[in-house]
């Protein structure tokens, strides 16, 4: 008996290490703009987890019930940190499952049945997941990968350390374990697609301007990630360059502009050598435009997010692509160019000197 013990403490303690491994990174890559967790799904499980805990707890779970107790509060404390930079597209099944984690409470308190309440709360904590889902699904860099593993292992050492075994003490643990297993192979195959080298012939680019301050968004993914950038993307089959970057900003930010508007400031070549050896270039049209209607919005399924002014003169370079700084200073300084940038894999680094050549107009 007193070896069982020991190594349920010893269960018991690797679970609440593992809690706090998954807490402590998660909790960094919000603060650093790198994780972005969705408010509405941490709230539920706030909710959902805690009356589990009190089940768990009621079920006599012992020692398997602490590493889920202190969770309880890691989770409380990731809602609140959500409010920062969280994710906030709210639907209404969203709403109707916090209503289903609220009912758990009801049931308890008004019907004292902690079995039918532990039971609404895992359904509730299951279907909490599924903004979560969506949201790693269409944007899997938005997540925290290995915070996902450690719930996972941090759940298993929790149920091996249960002092009794139970429909209370157990169905809780299990759904949220296979949860957490979902989600992590969800953002550990989506982030091998995204991560796929991107090939593009033909694109625009755009910066915003206004009051001495540009539009800069934070991409998330594909050519850019990770860095500050002007809006744009790839020219669709038909599409001339005005006509894609006018589509492309509204699309990313849910600005308005028009053709009057744009003012044509480069043509950047860019020679790019991916990390197989091989070699494309894509032809890059970039504009200004000072005029616009409506006010820059995140968009829900974007690789642009938090779409924020900077100002011109105090530029985040070193969080943006290695070639903007030699191209900006003479496009945000009322220069017409055509330039020439080699760069590495992934767009990271460039292979040579900035090639710029200043003319009157792109006509030829």
């Amino acid at each position: 008996m007193y070896i069982v013990n020991t190594i349920k403490i010893i269960f018991a303690v690797l679970s609440v290490i593992f809690e706090f491994f998954a807490f402590f990174p998660y909790a960094r890559d919000i603060f650093l703009n790198k994780t972005r967790p969705h408010i509405y799904t941490w709230l539920i499980w706030t909710i959902t987890q805690g009356v589990a805990v009190v089940g768990i707890w009621y079920g006599k779970g012992g020692l398997g019930s602490i590493s889920l107790t202190l969770g309880t509060f890691t989770v409380f404390l990731i809602f609140l940190f959500s409010f920062r930079n969280g994710k906030r597209d709210i639907t209404k099944f969203d709403t109707l499952v916090l209503l289903l984690a609220l009912s758990a409470i009801l049931v308890w308190w008004q019907l004292d049945n902690p079995v039918m309440s532990v039971i609404l709360v895992s359904i509730a904590d299951t279907l909490g997941f599924f903004p979560s889902f969506r949201k790693a699904w269409v944007d899997p860099n938005s997540e925290t990968l290995s915070t996902w593993m450690y719930f996972v292992v941090g759940n298993i050492f929790a149920v091996l350390a249960l002092s009794q075994y139970n429909l209370l003490t157990l169905l809780y643990l299990s759904v949220i374990t296979l949860a957490d297993l979902v989600i992590f192979f969800i953002i550990f195959y989506r982030r091998k697609v995204f991560n796929i080298e991107k090939v593009l012939f033909n694109a625009t680019l755009c910066y915003p301007i206004r009051d001495g301050k540009v539009l800069l968004g934070f991409k998330t993914r594909k050519i850019g990630a990770n860095r500050w950038n002007g809006y744009g993307g790839g020219i669709e089959e038909g599409e001339s360059p005005e006509d894609s970057v006018i589509r492309e900003l509204e699309e990313e930010t849910g600005l308005k502009i028009s053709k009057e508007h744009l003012e044509k400031v480069a043509i950047v070549d860019y020679h790019n050598t991916n990390s197989d050896g091989g070699k494309f270039i894509c032809k890059v049209h970039t504009y200004l435009v000072k005029n616009w209607e409506g006010e820059p919005s995140e968009m829900e399924g974007e690789a642009m997010i938090t779409p924020t002014f900077f100002d011109i003169n105090n530029l985040p370079f070193d969080k943006m692509m290695p070639p903007d700084k030699y191209i900006i200073e003479h496009i945000f300084n009322g220069k017409k160019i055509i330039a020439k940038v080699e760069q590495g894999p992934f767009q990271k680094e460039l292979l040579a000197e900035v090639v710029i050549e200043e003319v009157k107009s792109f006509d030829k």
